[in-house]
Order: structure tokens, then sequence, then C-alpha cells
């Protein structure tokens, strides 16, 4: 019965792995005021030694005429960790793009099926080895960094807000972190269970 519930965990850990990799993880919109924009130019004009004094002075009865209201939106990214890595291998970045899918998908799924098979009624000698590789590759397991990383990525992104003088920016986690850390949570759990059973008698 222990046995059939680390199983379920297992599974329900995987099923949330697809959407924690293809829905959006973090999204960053950047918005610029209009008035800081016309501030700028306004300063632009002026502390420029290439513009006379004539320049300046109809420039700025232009400005003064002008009522900016609102935002320009200067950056909106929203994406997920396939995503991210499309991006960085469509942008010359193969080998980071390689290594977020090694460590994100190749060796959560490998580690996943594995154990499943370890829990097949082989040899023992078989499932040594198998409970012997699980143990290297988890150590290689990165996925609970990965959501580390992009939670510091989302304070990181809201805390620029206080040190920019132009561009707001303000983050937002999205499904697809809740997703992976679910699967993180879940897939832990479920092989703390499955090792808790005992060792089978079984010789081969």
């Amino acid at each position: 019965m222990i046995r059939l519930f680390g199983v379920a965990l297992l599974i329900a850990a995987y099923a949330l792995l697809i959407p924690g990799l293809t829905q959006p993880m973090l999204s960053v919109v950047g918005t610029v005021e209009k008035s800081d924009l016309v501030e700028v130019g306004r300063d632009i004009i002026n502390n420029s030694e290439g513009v006379s004094a004539l320049v300046q002075q109809f420039a700025n009865m232009m400005i003064e005429g002008l009522n900016p209201q609102g935002a320009i939106t200067a950056l909106d990214k929203t994406q997920s960790i396939l995503g991210t890595a499309t991006e960085l291998f469509n942008t010359g970045h193969q080998p980071v793009a390689a290594l977020i899918v090694l460590f994100s998908v190749i060796i959560p799924v490998t580690k996943g099926v594995l154990t499943v098979i370890s829990l097949a009624p082989i040899p023992v000698r078989w499932q040594v080895r198998l409970k012997a590789f699980l143990g290297a590759i988890s150590k290689w397991s990165m996925a609970d960094v990965f959501v580390v990383a992009i939670f510091v990525a989302f304070l990181a992104a809201n805390g620029l807000e206080g040190s920019s003088d132009l561009v707001s920016f303000d983050a937002q986690l999205g499904p697809g972190f809740w997703f992976f850390v679910g699967f993180c949570l879940l897939s832990i759990l479920a092989t703390q269970v499955l090792n808790s059973q005992p060792k089978r008698s079984q010789t081969g």
C-alpha cells in the first residue's frame, strides 16, 4: 500500500512537471512615465553644447506646451523554462540552453523512469545498480535550484524599481513556477516514501 502511494505521488509529480516546463514561469514588465521621458529630453537639449540658445528656448517652449500623461511599456517579457531555453538556443547561447534542458528536463525525467523501473520485479543486483545510479544522478538534479533561481530573479526584478530613476519594473510569478514547485515537493516526498520500503530478500 505504501509503495502504491509512493508511485501515485511520483506520477502526480511528473504530471506537474509538464506545465511546470511549458507554462509561463516569470513575467517582467518595465514601464516609463511619459513625463519622465519629456524631462530627459529637456535635459538633453539644455545640456547639449552643439545646440544654440535660440533652439533651446524654442524647444523648451514646445515642451512646456506638452501634457504628457500615462506610461510607455519599455519591457514586457514572459517566459517558461522551455521557452527560455529555446530563445537562448536561437540567440547563439546553445551551451546555456543545453544545460537548462539537461538539468530541468533530461535528468528529472531519467530519474523518474529509472525509479519506476527499480520498483519492478527485477533481480536484486540490477536493482542495487539502479539505485546506485539514481543516487548519483540525484546529485545532479537541480530542479530545486531552478526554483530558487527564479524566485531570486523575481525578487531582483521587483527590487530594481527602487534603484531605477527612469524605468519601473514589476515582476509576477506565473503558473509555471507553482507547477514546478509542486513537482519538486511531490518528487521529494515520493522518493522518501519509496525509499522507506524494506529491502526485498530476493536474490538474483
